[in-house]
């Protein structure tokens, strides 16, 4: 798990940097806090540990990241600026491999307990 979470922050920090300098180039505002549904899912997880805190939490990966791969796709074919298509596009590469990994992780945390 832990190996995992390593990559997680790794892939973030590699795509975050790219989506600030496009949104501020089209001044679109990102959001700087959690929604009150986000809150909620962490604060669910922080009462949470070991194996449970695991699951739910390669769970709530899983369902993010299938979510964002869904907005990815449809933005890919809806943006009038083209590096924002770039983006999308290269990064709907990057995603799709982290939910295969998730959904690797997951089954072997699940069948390792």
């Amino acid at each position: 798990m832990k190996k995992f979470g390593a990559q997680t922050v790794n892939g973030h920090k590699k795509v975050l940097p790219e989506a600030e300098q496009l949104a501020s180039r089209h001044s679109v505002p990102l959001p700087t806090n959690l929604t009150p549904e986000d809150k909620q899912k962490v604060d669910e997880l922080s009462k949470l540990t070991g194996h449970v805190f695991d699951r739910a939490n390669m769970n709530l990966a899983l369902q993010n990241h299938e979510a964002t791969l869904k907005e990815f796709r449809h933005h890919v074919n809806t943006l009038k600026y083209p590096d924002l298509g770039e983006y999308f596009t290269a990064t709907l590469t990057d995603v799709t491999c982290s939910s295969i990994l998730i959904g690797e992780t997951r089954w072997s945390t699940i069948r390792s307990h």
